[in-house]
């Protein structure tokens, strides 16, 4: 047999009975992301484990077990010392563990000598030997008084199918580690880990998920041993089968997880009574009964002792004891998952729903029994919406009766197979329960934006737009049923009807929503002529609270359609006071992207006259100026985007308003302090537009805790330099007040350049008089330089302090 493919992955642990959140489109969030670490924080990987005494590791058929301990084996070879020692002890072809084990010439030497040991024992299920006859053959080993006593250099790392754990087992090793006892579960598949694995097999990755998702294979993908079977299935046509149905799909996964792994198949003869269709049929069977019965899991114990009326006994599910004997087989298989020691349910619902659906037609109950059972008065049941899902895909008369009932739950369910009659009236019946407000889109009155409309593709046919245009552009219509109709719409990219949703976009009989939603379905379409449309929705008064319209307006025309100089002419404040409309978005992101190089600097200048708009939370202005400062310093040795830049941020400097966001102030301290020329370029230009001011630039001196913009030590004989080779009067006196404002007075060579340049501009040797000419003590120019002194010491000390909170942050939470 070839051997699969070992994929580098990187999986995770979690405490057993621990409940994780698997809330990624159904995969394994990442623990690794950045709130996947606050989402699931008891996941951990197999080497944070090593510490452990005596570590028990469980997980489903098929999931990677035996794979991660031999991982863990690697990594303890490489953190043993001289001293240390591993065995490791597979019990797959064990019949005797006293005997395998006491025999072995490991285990003797670790007896006679002082050094750890490290025992391995794989595949305790899948021995020649019951489960039940090994664990208490280990258990009675570590617990005779010649081992009993040496345990803390005996370290015990098992791996086993978390749903036949022997109980003996666990108590026992409880009983002999104590607190150094532990046992973790196998964690599923995340995405990522899926996506790599596709690309090793040289599969895209990206097309490979979103067919895995679409045809919700997801259950499958997320566990190895089914996944590999997806992967195959999918290589044969760099797609999934269109003659395959997501039943044939989802019944050979089913088969797969049913299977024995395909690594480590069991010996023959041992816990294996049924052929593997016949094990589908018990599983069927099972999930019939749980499904209908409301039971979450299946009562392994001890019979009667199952205290939940969620629970099933398994001898409840029997006829007998060749039949207990076969449901306790199934239990085992990868279809199941121990959800606690003594309960055994399905490792995914899905896996049920889908069986029980099966088992009903394979059984070939007629409409009037099924009916009976999926409906309460002429609608599903709606615990039992994804069983008439499955229904609806393998009988056409369930099928029509839900179509004219409950279509709304075929819309997520396989329509690949099915003809454009069909889904012509599924789509027909979707809508007019939409249309009478059978069927929910609203929550607290208003419209719930769906984050996952994917599903909607599959309705597309040749007739569709003409469909969803009778719905679309029919105002009697019910809103909710309209704003449906151009969801499906959008997620069909139905580009011929922009042009049509562009005039219901700029018609003020139109209900506002409606409006807004044709509008957005404009702006995501790849139509041109329907985009230029909408420029009346930014130029023209709109009945528009939130300025959604104008938002959409603007995303559809600049810069194609409307110039700079009308966008900002019509930017105004936002009327909504919370963030992620449209026009403010449009404000925050997409209108820095969009705006060409050769209009920045007129709109420096436009900015830089706006009344109030320098407050430092005046969102979303504040990001938008952040942005246009960074992108102006990219461009800065252009003289007019540079002197644009200068008259912008020297108001906001005057105010102390920071320049940039306080969130982008670290990067611009980065971007001034890395790049000399510009540094200097800007400050020139400052320089120019402050020259012919009275009032001292003491916002240049950097002696705020809110200076954006300040020169570096490294600028002081740049700073001379300019100094003398400046002509006009007023550039002088500035260059020469930010001498004094930076001048060291405990740098030689600064002191000297000064005194040196003092001889050649005069304005400087008035400026720095107070240093180079004699002073009176008693004069009233020593009493305010003494002063200034003894400010700048407090400043110097307060900055240098060390602030500390009181109370403590402990104290406060």
């Amino acid at each position: 047999m070839q051997q699969p493919k070992i994929y580098d992955w990187k999986r995770f642990w979690y405490p057993q009975g621990t409940q994780i959140q698997v809330c990624d489109r159904g995969y394994l969030i990442d623990p690794t992301s950045e709130w996947g670490k606050y989402t699931n924080p008891e996941l951990v990987e197999l080497k944070k484990l090593a510490d452990i005494p005596c570590l028990v590791l469980l997980g489903e058929p098929g999931i990677g077990k035996s794979h991660e301990i031999k991982k863990l084996e690697h990594y303890t070879y490489s953190l043993a010392d001289d001293d240390g020692d591993i065995l490791p002890l597979p019990l797959r072809s064990c019949i005797n563990l006293r005997q395998d084990l006491l025999q072995n010439n490991q285990f003797i030497d670790w007896q006679k000598g002082k050094h750890d040991l490290y025992v391995f024992l794989d595949s305790l299920d899948e021995g020649l030997a019951e489960s039940t006859i090994l664990a208490k053959q280990l258990v009675d080993i570590l617990g005779t008084r010649t081992y009993c006593k040496e345990l803390k250099r005996l370290h015990i790392r098992l791996a086993c199918r978390d749903a036949v754990f022997p109980k003996v087992l666990e108590e026992g090793l409880k009983e002999l580690y104590g607190e150094g006892y532990a046992v973790y579960q196998l964690a599923h598949l995340r995405r990522i880990d899926i996506e790599r694995a596709a690309n090793d097999e040289g599969i895209e990755s990206q097309k490979f998920i979103s067919e895995v998702e679409h045809k919700s294979l997801t259950p499958f993908a997320i566990k190895p041993i089914t996944l590999r079977f997806l992967f195959k299935e999918y290589k044969e046509n760099e797609q999934f089968s269109e003659n395959q149905t997501l039943t044939d799909l989802y019944l050979e996964g089913c088969r797969a997880l049913c299977d024995e792994d395909p690594n480590h198949p069991r010996q023959p003869g041992v816990n294996k009574n049924l052929e593997l269709d016949e094990r589908l049929i018990v599983a069927a069977d099972i999930a019939t009964t749980t499904i209908f019965c409301n039971r979450d899991a299946v009562w392994v114990g001890r019979y009667g002792e199952h205290s939940s009326n969620k629970d099933i006994d398994c001898r409840e599910l029997t006829l007998g004891e060749v039949r207990e004997k076969a449901i306790r087989e199934v239990l085992e298989t990868g279809v199941f998952s121990r959800y606690s020691f003594h309960r055994i349910g399905w490792a995914h619902r899905t896996y049920a729903e889908f069986l029980a659906a099966w088992y009903l037609t394979k059984n070939e109950l007629n409409l009037s029994q099924l009916e009976g059972l999926i409906f309460n008065e002429n609608r599903v049941i709606p615990q039992l919406a994804e069983i008439a899902k499955w229904l609806a895909n393998m009988r056409s008369d369930f099928l029509e009766k839900v179509i004219k009932t409950d279509a709304n739950i075929l819309i997520k369910s396989d329509l690949s197979n099915i003809d454009q009659n069909t889904k012509s009236k599924i789509l027909d019946s979707f809508l007019e329960l939409h249309n009478a407000g059978k069927s929910p889109y609203r929550e607290n009155g208003e419209f719930i934006h769906q984050n996952n409309f994917d599903h909607y593709k599959q309705l597309n046919y040749p007739g569709l737009p003409e469909q969803l245009n009778s719905y679309i552009s029919d105002s009697s219509k019910n809103i909710q049923s309209r704003y449906v109709a151009i969801d499906i719409a959008e997620e069909c990219n139905l580009v011929t009807i922009a042009s049509d949703l562009a005039k219901i976009a700029l018609d003020v009989n139109q209900p506002h929503r409606v409006r807004e939603r044709a509008a957005r379905f404009v702006v995501n379409t790849d139509n041109n002529s329907a985009h230029e449309q909408l420029i009346d929705l930014v130029t023209r008064e709109q009945d528009d609270p939130e300025d959604d319209l104008k938002g959409h307006g603007l995303k559809a025309t600049y810069p194609q359609y409307l110039k700079t100089e009308e966008v900002l002419a019509h930017l105004i404040p936002p009327k909504a006071s919370y963030l992620g409309v449209y026009y403010q978005d449009f404000l925050a992101h997409d209108f820095i992207e969009r705006l060409p190089v050769e209009d920045l600097a007129l709109t420096l200048r436009w900015f830089a006259k706006q009344e109030g708009i320098h407050d430092y939370n005046y969102h979303p202005f504040t990001n938008l100026i952040s942005k246009l400062i960074f992108k102006a310093w990219e461009h800065l040795t252009d003289s007019d985007i540079r002197i644009s830049l200068a008259q912008m941020v020297v108001p906001r400097m005057k105010q102390y308003a920071g320049i940039v966001d306080s969130y982008d102030e670290e990067t611009w301290k980065e971007y001034i302090e890395e790049d000399n020329d510009k540094r200097r370029l800007l400050l020139e230009s400052i320089v120019l537009i402050i020259q012919d001011s009275e009032k001292d630039p003491l916002w240049l001196s950097n002696r705020s805790r809110w200076s954006q913009f300040y020169l570096l030590p490294k600028d002081f004989g740049w700073l001379t330099e300019k100094l003398k080779t400046t002509t006009s009067k007023g550039a002088q006196k500035i260059y020469a007040k930010l001498i004094d404002y930076y001048l060291d007075m405990d740098s030689v060579e600064q002191i000297n350049d000064s005194i040196l340049a003092c001889d050649e501009v005069p304005v400087l040797r008035d400026v720095l008089s107070k240093w180079i000419e004699p002073i009176a003590l008693d004069s009233q120019t020593a009493e305010d330089l003494k002063e200034r002194y003894l400010k700048r010491k407090q400043y110097e000390a307060n900055q240098e302090r060390k602030f500390v909170l009181e109370p403590p942050p402990k104290t406060m939470i």
